[in-house]
């Protein structure tokens, strides 16, 4: 076996392990994202759109794409393409001061 590919799969393991931190499960954050958001939509929006962004394996106009969408699906009424945006730049700036 190739010695980078055990490498590559260790780190993406302990990436990928959230024993012991549970604030970061991405099923347990993922569960009250799940129904139809209808206060304070501009913060559901952020967190979804700031989860994508700091997805690596994620090309960010795709991010910007699937945020867009989760705000069509589960925003009640749906924030405006021009309010996502803003919140998208947002983000943006925010994930590149870090």
């Amino acid at each position: 076996m190739n010695g980078a590919a055990v490498v590559r799969r260790d780190r993406l393991r302990l990436a990928t392990n959230h024993a012991g931190n549970p604030g970061h499960d991405p099923a347990e954050w993922a569960k009250p994202k799940a129904p139809k958001v209808t206060e304070y939509r501009d913060l559901a929006v952020a967190q979804v759109a700031g989860k994508l962004m700091r997805a690596v394996s994620l090309d960010p106009a795709f991010a910007i794409t699937l945020a867009h969408a989760w705000n069509a699906c589960h925003c009640v009424p749906p924030l405006t393409e021009r309010e996502v945006k803003k919140i998208i730049n947002r983000v943006i700036n925010r994930e590149l001061q870090r």
